[in-house]
């Protein structure tokens, strides 16, 4: 069998030069806070350094201590093509690059020390916009959520972000690093489309800088209005969510009169999906979207998308969605064929509704599945059982099959009888992943 070897630490030792060994090219992520107080120590690099690197704002602002002869090279291009032109110049010797803040806190750092792995890097870090952010509210920043949407098109980390600050156990706050595409104008919209409406926004525009100006207020209002591109948002929670918990009664979601997942099966199916916390689910067929929520609540560093064909079924998960503050819940009103393709891949796939469709709804969501995958499939019919068996039969998925049935105690005269439930098929399949073996 292969042998997997351990992981390698990427903490690499510094290596100090051997006595009769001149000392070689270094790199110093320098971070700045006001360039106009600079520390001792700042200014001694600056000043002995051969090329001096940043965006240009930042190179004016240090440019009265740097020599005649330093090389300054600013960021006017994309991250990794600026930095390989910044290593081109290694050879030149003393190297400096400009930062705001601590660059080791979504910061360029990590970059750097990729893309310089042949040299020492040393960072020198200053207090990060989080840091002055929170300052200038006057309020700790001890467990807030701190989300970058700088340059990305993803918004589960954000929304996710959204719901761990927005519960009960929440911080209440949502520090985000924006960009002139991912202002706090879009990131307002999106809230409101969410239903995510129990939130301030502050937004700290060019923060230590001479045009530094804070702007506070409501959503809709943001929406409105327009931000200078350099600004870090902070969202605060204004109002708790309702309060859901695993397993709730039918009564705790709006629905359909008995068109839900009765709460002795959720916690099954919650069960058989093995959650740990991180993954991307699927649900198709979401109905009033009872499963999708209570998954969220397990999927706290995780992302669900909820798939309903019904318009009205829609309406009610989303309502469902806003009341309990699972921003990380997307609902998509469509056919589950359809909406698959313009999905993010799943980690985990629930179908709790197909009728004619099941077969093609579990061969679609099997094809996306990675190769850990897991896909769980709520039927009542035997027909159904059958055909969801014979869709999950393969060299690389065992099927596994649990009925549940319940009762339910009711009052009877002085007494109680138990009411039973219709019994639910849970089909379960989790792809094995083959292992591999030196021949």
């Amino acid at each position: 069998m292969e042998k997997i070897a351990p992981s390698q630490s990427k903490i690499k030792p510094l290596k100090d030069p051997a006595p009769d060994q001149e000392p070689g090219p270094t790199v110093t992520v320098l971070g700045l806070d006001d360039p106009g107080d600079l520390s001792p120590s700042a200014l001694g690099l600056l000043g002995k350094a051969q090329v001096v690197a940043g965006p240009a704002r930042l190179l004016e602002a240090v440019s009265g201590h740097l020599t005649a002869e330093a090389q300054k090279i600013p960021l006017v291009s994309g991250l990794n093509h600026w930095l390989g032109e910044v290593k081109k110049s290694s050879s030149h010797g003393q190297m400096v690059i400009l930062a705001d803040g601590d660059p080791n806190f979504f910061g360029l750092g990590a970059r750097v020390i990729e893309v310089f792995d042949d040299l020492r890097v040393t960072m020198k870090p200053a207090p990060t916009t989080v840091q002055k952010a929170f300052a200038r509210m006057g309020v700790t920043w001890a467990g807030a959520e701190v989300v970058s949407l700088h340059g990305r098109q993803d918004y589960a980390p954000f929304f996710s972000a959204i719901f761990r600050a927005g519960q009960v156990t929440g911080s209440g706050f949502v520090a985000v690093y924006t960009d002139a595409t991912n202002n706090p104008a879009l990131i307002a919209s999106k809230l409101i489309e969410r239903g995510q409406l129990n939130w301030k926004m502050t937004v700290f525009q060019e923060l230590g800088l001479p045009g530094e100006a804070i702007w506070s207020g409501d959503l809709a209002k943001a929406q409105k209005s327009k931000f200078s591109p350099l600004n870090l948002t902070v969202l605060e929670r204004t109002k708790l969510p309702k309060v859901l918990t695993l397993g709730a009664p039918e009564s705790a979601y709006d629905h359909q009169a008995g068109l839900i997942t009765k709460s002795e099966v959720r916690t099954a199916i919650l069960g058989l999906l093995e959650l740990s916390g991180h993954e991307t689910l699927w649900d198709l067929g979401c109905g009033s979207g009872s499963v999708s929520l209570d998954a969220g609540l397990l999927l706290r560093h995780g992302q669900v998308l909820s798939v309903e064909k019904d318009p009205q079924r829609a309406a009610q998960a989303r309502q469902n969605r806003s009341k309990y503050g699972l921003a990380h819940v997307e609902v998509i009103e469509g056919q589950a064929l359809e909406a698959m393709a313009d999905l993010p891949l799943p980690d985990r796939v629930f179908v709790g509704g197909g009728g004619r469709q099941l077969e093609y709804l579990i061969q679609g969501a099997l094809s996306f599945l990675g190769r850990r995958g897991l896909i769980v499939v709520a039927v009542v019919r035997l027909d159904s059982l059958n055909l969801a068996l014979s869709c999950l039969s393969s060299p690389d998925i065992k099927p596994t099959v649990t009925q549940i049935s319940v009762s339910r105690g009711e009052s009877l005269a002085k007494s109680i009888y138990l009411k039973p439930i219709n019994p639910v098929f849970l089909i379960k399949g989790k792809i094995i992943e083959i292992a591999r073996y030196d021949l």
